[in-house]
């Protein structure tokens, strides 16, 4: 017997799919899991088993989100046996094999349990693909899961190596964070050193994957500042700004768009023309840089990541 999902129909009637390696959820005939739900996009999410009994669910950039156990998915998550899934109307339980050896990962604890937050002062790095839900409803599901999975344990050996943590994955991005003890220059190239390896990792993936769109890139938004840190994400303004500037590089003349706390750490003539934008949810304008790939490929032959690892 294989692990399962049970699925709980609109019309309250009841089915069983066993899963597979990739078991593809959405409205598309060609997934696994075929739901009719309308709240339920053409490719909407997947549970993706990576061995030893282990099997994620990851929200593949759907429009109304993936919940499992009330809980909104935003990045691959491990799945338990009676864990509760809801697609928009729809209702699933997974039914893990019994036999199947229990993880020894850590599991994100869903119950209302008292969080205490830190005050941390952190660097904040979100990095997000453009154009992903085109991307996503014109490919075969098999193809993007596998090029997902690959983006996601890249970008955070990418992140990692780099001294930063990944925090989160939501469905095309990644929210990554660097903390701080006190402002120092000597993040600078850390951080957009990872931030350029993200791009080279994301333009090669039709290399790997050749059904993904040549023109694939990502936008970045850096931001400095304080947030309240618990023991499963960070939160606050700086974190938002981020998310913002991130938006602001899709119209800006530039892949980065970098808020004034951040580039001013660097004394480099490459930050220093500056200009504000209006960001939602400010009253005042914020002082930003911005910089393309091109550029910051330049200035990181001048200015490179002493840890970066040296290619044989």
């Amino acid at each position: 017997m294989t692990s399962f999902v049970e699925i709980i129909n609109c019309d309250k009637s009841v089915q069983q799919v066993n899963c597979l390696p990739i078991t593809p959820i959405g409205r598309d005939s060609t997934n696994v899991v075929q739901l009719t739900d309308p709240l339920c996009s053409r490719n909407h999410a997947v549970i993706n088993y990576v061995g030893k009994g282990n099997y994620y669910l990851i929200d593949m950039g759907s429009r109304n989100g993936v919940y499992l156990n009330n809980q909104r998915v935003i990045s691959p998550i491990l799945l338990s046996d009676q864990d509760k899934l809801i697609i928009g109307n729809t209702q699933m339980v997974f039914h893990k094999h019994p036999n199947a050896p229990s993880s020894d990962m850590e599991t994100y604890d869903h119950g209302d349990v008292p969080v205490s937050a830190e005050i941390r002062s952190v660097i904040i790095l979100v990095a997000d693909i453009r154009n992903f839900t085109n991307m996503s409803e014109n490919l075969p599901i098999e193809s993007l899961t596998k090029a997902m999975t690959y983006w996601f344990k890249a970008t955070r050996n990418i992140i990692e190596r780099n001294f930063g943590v990944v925090d989160k994955f939501i469905g095309d991005c990644v929210l990554a964070k660097w903390e701080l003890k006190h402002p120092d220059p000597a993040a600078v190239p850390l951080i957009l050193d990872a931030a350029y390896d993200i791009h080279q990792l994301t333009k090669t993936l039709p290399k790997i994957h050749p059904e993904i769109p040549k023109d694939i890139d990502i936008g970045c938004g850096i931001n400095m500042g304080s947030v309240a840190m618990s023991e499963n994400t960070i939160l606050g303004d700086v974190v938002n700004t981020a998310f913002r500037l991130e938006e602001a590089s899709k119209t800006l003349h530039g892949n980065i768009v970098m808020n004034h706390s951040f580039s001013s750490l660097c004394n480099s003539e490459a930050f220093k023309n500056e200009y504000k934008i209006a960001v939602k949810g400010k009253t005042r304008r914020l002082m930003v840089s911005s910089m393309s790939f091109d550029e910051l490929q330049v200035w990181l032959k001048k200015n490179p990541n002493p840890f970066r690892p040296v290619s044989k």
